[in-house]
């Protein structure tokens, strides 16, 4: 049976392999850019930039720094592709990165047009473009296992978007899935798995007892933090977290004031 595209939409697939499957469905590379739909993307990318520079400004760890720059690539093109000279490409391909000879969040347009977007729409753009600005907040030349480094990224974005001024209680569900749904599992040793995403962006919210640390971050990448194993695909609702910040923390959680030690 051929399964058309809208109940493509409507199953549940990391982003590349529903681009992919789109992709192969329409014979060729995903096609030009809906004018509605691109219109809805770039007004979601200027309202969410909008809020995380709310949040970057509020915590003294990045108050005097400059908020990077974003770019919404045109169709085509990826992000690893836009960034030269810049590292290897990843596997699998993010939606977003921050790229250091550009000084710039890098956004890839038709990840955001087909999957995040029309999927889960605001929520999921601003968690990649925090995702993004987390990536800026690394310290250079880290050396943690890749794992580990991208669940640090989701958990810096959990702060991040905690502290833009936007309902955390509302959003954190949508959030928490836009992360679980970043990538598939089958890349779990290079990312995380999808339950291990969505914990690491409910923590930066304060909504566990993990913090965003290096350390904190190896363990749950190395399955040393219990986490129902379906948190990914029931999302955070199955565990009735009260995304509130648990004390002692700071509410909402704020970027170490040295972000060397993250």
């Amino acid at each position: 049976m051929v399964i058309g595209v809208r109940q493509l939409f409507t199953l549940f697939r990391p982003a590349t392999v529903v681009a992919l499957t789109i992709a192969l469905r329409l014979g060729s590379a995903p096609a030009a850019a809906d004018p509605g739909v691109d219109a809805e993307l770039q007004k979601a990318v200027q309202v969410s930039t909008a809020q995380l520079r709310t949040s970057w400004a509020a915590d003294p760890a990045t108050a005097r720094r400059p908020f990077p720059a974003l770019q919404l690539l045109p169709p085509g093109m990826n992000v690893s592709g836009a960034c030269t000279p810049g590292p290897p490409a990843r596997d699998p391909a993010p939606t977003a990165l921050y790229c250091l000879s550009r000084g710039a969040v890098l956004l890839n347009h038709d990840l955001l047009a087909l999957v995040a977007y029309r999927l889960h729409k605001q929520p999921a753009v601003a968690y990649w473009i925090a995702v993004g600005l987390a990536e800026h907040l690394q310290p250079p030349g880290a050396t943690l296992p890749p794992a580990a480094s991208s669940l640090q990224t989701s958990c810096l974005a959990g702060v991040l978007l905690g502290a833009s001024g936007s309902p955390r209680l509302a959003l954190a569900d949508r959030w928490a899935k836009a992360a679980a749904r970043a990538y598939g599992d089958h890349a779990s040793e290079t990312v995380g798995t999808s339950s291990q995403r969505a914990y690491a962006l409910l923590s930066g919210l304060g909504a566990t007892d993990l913090d965003c640390s290096a350390a904190a971050m190896t363990r749950l990448a190395a399955g040393q933090v219990p986490i129902p194993a379906d948190l990914g695909t029931r999302g955070p609702g199955s565990l009735k977290l009260e995304v509130t910040c648990r004390p002692p923390s700071v509410c909402p959680p704020r970027l170490p004031s040295a972000l060397g030690g993250v």
